[in-house]
């Protein structure tokens, strides 16, 4: 990245750091902290703990800190993800023990491929072992299979709600859809091309934050 995109990276980090630690208060106020023992409340707070750790870290490789810590936001940002699927897959084991299309063990299934492929992919990237090809290309796919996949989570999620409900969980569907769409776009561009594109990586951390 140029120093451009490495400024308005740090601002953008930064704000998504200020953004998940307010939430991460508010889950502090509500509890969550002290007795998560709610599977729904313990997967949140994974996630957005992760999220919080993902910006920091963005935050501190953007700043000049060592390279590591690009690695260290690479690794957070693939749990936050795998906390996400936890949590919706929470929330549709309370809805349904079958959902409409897709059984909950399939579902359960794909979350740990792609929760582990990711990571997977960085640890050999990390350490240039390309016997499964070119790490940084896998890390690529994994990264836009992630958004697919909580996009359908997603709305499985909505479909199964009951129609109380639906209104409930509207504003976090559409949160969480925002962030999956914005991070769609931008892996497949980055898969499409080879690279991701700086200036939409370099905003990542505000559209997650305002979302």
């Amino acid at each position: 990245m140029d120093t451009r995109s490495l400024g308005l990276t740090a601002w953008s980090a930064g704000l998504a750091l200020l953004a998940y630690a307010v939430l991460t208060l508010q889950l502090q106020q509500q509890g969550s902290l002290k007795a998560p023992r709610e599977w729904a409340k313990l997967t949140i707070l994974l996630a957005v703990l992760s999220s919080l750790a993902w910006a920091g870290f963005e935050l501190a490789f953007a700043t000049g800190a060592s390279p590591v810590f690009s690695v260290l936001a690479g690794l957070a940002d693939q749990l936050r993800y795998a906390s996400w699927f936890a949590f919706l897959l929470v929330l549709l084991r309370f809805s349904r023990a079958r959902t409409e299309g897709f059984s909950l063990a399939g579902l359960i299934s794909v979350a740990a491929v792609l929760g582990s492929w990711g990571p997977l992919a960085l640890v050999l990237q990390t350490l240039g072992i390309q016997r499964l090809g070119d790490p940084a290309r896998l890390f690529l796919f994994a990264s836009m299979a992630l958004p697919v996949f909580a996009l359908v989570l997603l709305e499985q999620v909505f479909r199964n709600a009951t129609q109380d409900a639906r209104w409930n969980i509207k504003p976090l569907c559409l949160g969480l859809a925002g962030i999956f769409l914005f991070d769609l776009y931008l892996f497949s561009q980055a898969v499409l091309f080879n690279h991701p594109d700086e200036d939409a990586s370099s905003i990542r951390g505000a559209v997650h934050a305002l979302m």
